[in-house]
């Protein structure tokens, strides 16, 4: 039985605060970032410094995801996972984006919640009547379902975060954007290149990373779009343990229960063309859900 000071109460903690705090921040920083941008006389240092704010605000977010998701996975046995997120290691993100494609369906199951060490959530908790074989199946397909639009989802800003980080890094450290109104980019060492670029950290010499080639409308435009996917992957992690907690009795003395089940404790995401027709009528049917 978990215990609810080491284990229970600070992981709620952690993602009400995430819910509360966190995500609100996250969406009101890319919304300032995108008016600044919008905002600004176009071509120039200004134009460069707002689009690399803008490409740093998305890439926290998906920094968020990368440390969230990889701390289900990183955590030491006996431990919750925010004791993973206190330790945090620049090179962790890195490592969890770099390996995502190479990880299975069965691992997003696990992150989602559709699975616990192995075990599916349903045939763990008690349903009144018992759920059938066909309700049993339908649940199969929607978390399938549910775990393969993540799964493409979070791979696409796995790619996202490698073209992009190492802006994310010169915006968290500094800003550190060159200015082409001092430095040229050249190719051959003579043909001039228009672009964004910036300049690398932790190196004995002068050394810049680039290049955002214009029209730069079309980058942040691509950049707010990935900002938005990357909060809603966010979110929808975040609300379902919300949901999982949700479940559970904490009492002043310590002790805890599982609550009687009111509803049903998972939060599905997936295209209606990816879970057949009669999956979603029977889960209509069973629990009272109607798909939009």
């Amino acid at each position: 039985m978990p215990d609810p000071q080491t284990f229970l109460l600070p992981s709620r903690a952690f993602i009400l605060s995430q819910r509360d705090q966190n995500l609100p921040l996250r969406r009101a920083a890319l919304a300032d970032a995108e008016a600044h941008y919008a905002d600004i006389e176009k071509g120039g240092y200004l134009e460069h410094l707002a689009l690399v704010a803008l490409i740093g605000e998305t890439l926290q977010i998906v920094e968020d995801l990368g440390a969230l998701a990889n701390s289900f996975f990183a955590a030491p046995q006996g431990t919750a996972f925010f004791a993973a997120l206190t330790n945090y290691n620049s090179r962790a993100i890195n490592n969890f984006y770099s390996s995502l494609k190479k990880r299975p369906l069965e691992d997003f199951l696990q992150l989602l919640g559709f699975r616990i060490g192995g075990v599916r959530l349903e045939d763990a908790l008690v349903f009144e009547p018992s759920l059938t074989a066909a309700v049993l199946t339908a649940l199969e397909e929607v978390h399938l379902a549910t775990a393969t639009l993540v799964r493409t989802h979070m791979v696409n800003l796995a790619n996202d975060w490698d073209r992009y980080r190492r802006f994310h890094h010169a915006f968290k450290h500094g800003l550190i954007v060159v200015n082409p109104e001092d430095v040229s980019m050249v190719e051959n060492r003579q043909t001039k290149i228009d672009g964004v670029c910036v300049w690398m950290r932790k190196r004995d010499f002068a050394y810049g990373f680039g290049q955002i080639e214009p029209p730069y409308e079309e980058t942040m435009l691509y950049v707010v779009g990935m900002g938005r996917v990357a909060l809603d992957v966010l979110t929808y992690l975040v609300d379902f343990r919300v949901n999982f907690f949700d479940l559970v009795d904490l009492r002043g003395d310590g002790s805890w229960s599982l609550r009687p089940m009111q509803r049903v404790p998972w939060l599905w995401w997936f295209d209606k063309k990816d879970v057949s027709q009669e999956s979603r009528r029977v889960i209509t049917e069973r629990f009272g859900i109607e798909f939009s």
